[in-house]
């Protein structure tokens, strides 16, 4: 997926993430555009799935290195 030659398929990856970003906010602002949303269960929700994508972020050796006092 290269839409750009130079950037290579980093363009198509970004791209397409980017779209696929777009549509789940459409969506989300579908569903919810006339309803009440609770603001503490949606500050939860997103607490919770922050830490999780740290949790999966902070597995890979080359994100735990970078903060390893040892080099």
């Amino acid at each position: 997926m290269t839409f750009y030659g130079p950037v290579g398929p980093l363009s198509g990856k970004t791209t397409l993430t980017v779209v696929v970003w777009l549509l789940c906010w459409v969506a989300l602002h579908l569903a919810l555009r006339k309803r009440e949303v609770e603001g503490r269960r949606v500050v939860t929700a997103s607490l919770v799935l922050i830490g999780l994508g740290l949790g999966l972020v902070g597995t890979f050796p080359m994100f735990f290195q970078a903060f390893s006092p040892v080099k």
